[in-house]
């Protein structure tokens, strides 16, 4: 069962679909350019492609007798993207395995944008997207494995957090004892019996969500209906650029 990571970002500017595959293919990976894109697959309403970035690092390492040396070596940073169109200026772009920064990706986009975009993290309640994944597989076996949750009620002024584990439904015994809603769900992990085969996935409010590649279309569906204001209202998500 290969897991992978994802991470889900709104983007707003002034590209259409069709403009923004020209500027993907306009801006290719290059050894004089060292940021740029590699175009996979066009779909009518999908676009699969990578980001390469190459980084030039350089140390100073001091020997044991005082001399200093420098040191340089390069880093490549490279990772799948997928991008799916809302609306005439709007998309969805799904980073697979990210880094830990995204700023040369983000400032990549703003090339292509000619500055003229947003991009904010696509917004997870945690809650409402587990209780999705168990609506959408009807009649699945499932267990709820681990459960983060904060903002619990502890005192007149005082909140906790609690993280629990279970080899049955550790959601399911939270609630039991806190039938009230004065709490958040900051990660989940569930094992769901999926096409005769168990798959594990992973979801955080952080947005960053783990799982196998046969909930890829459960996922995809959940965060685009979302979106789109097919489930609900979508929410506000952190703009990366301020």
């Amino acid at each position: 069962m290969t897991q992978n990571r994802q991470k889900w970002f709104n983007v707003e500017g002034n590209l259409t679909f069709g403009s923004l595959i020209e500027g993907l293919n306009g801006s290719p990976y290059k050894e004089d350019n060292q940021i740029g894109f590699d175009v996979l697959e066009i779909q009518p309403k999908k676009i699969f492609a990578r980001y390469i970035e190459c980084q030039k690092i350089t140390e100073e390492l001091r020997h044991p007798f005082g001399e200093i040396e420098t040191v340089s070596s390069i880093k490549y940073v490279i990772f799948h993207f997928e991008t799916i169109p809302l609306n005439k200026n709007s998309f969805l772009i799904k980073v697979i395995n990210p880094p830990i920064s995204l700023k040369g990706f983000v400032n990549a986009l703003s090339t292509l944008f000619q500055g003229d975009f947003s991009i904010s993290k696509v917004p997870i309640d945690v809650e409402d997207f587990f209780s999705y994944l168990i609506k959408s597989n009807t009649g699945g076996r499932y267990s709820v494995e681990k459960l983060l949750v904060s903002s619990i009620p502890f005192g007149e002024k005082t909140v906790a957090a609690i993280s629990l584990k279970s080899t049955d439904n550790a959601y399911k015994e939270f609630k039991n004892r806190h039938t009230d809603n004065k709490y958040k769900i900051e990660k989940i992990s569930i094992m769901l019996r999926f096409n005769a085969e168990w798959e594990r996935i992973t979801i955080s409010s952080s947005g960053l969500i783990i799982c196998s590649s046969s909930l890829n279309f459960l996922v995809e569906k959940y965060i685009t209906n979302n979106q789109m204001g097919v489930f609900a209202p979508a929410l506000g998500g952190e703009n990366l650029r301020e």
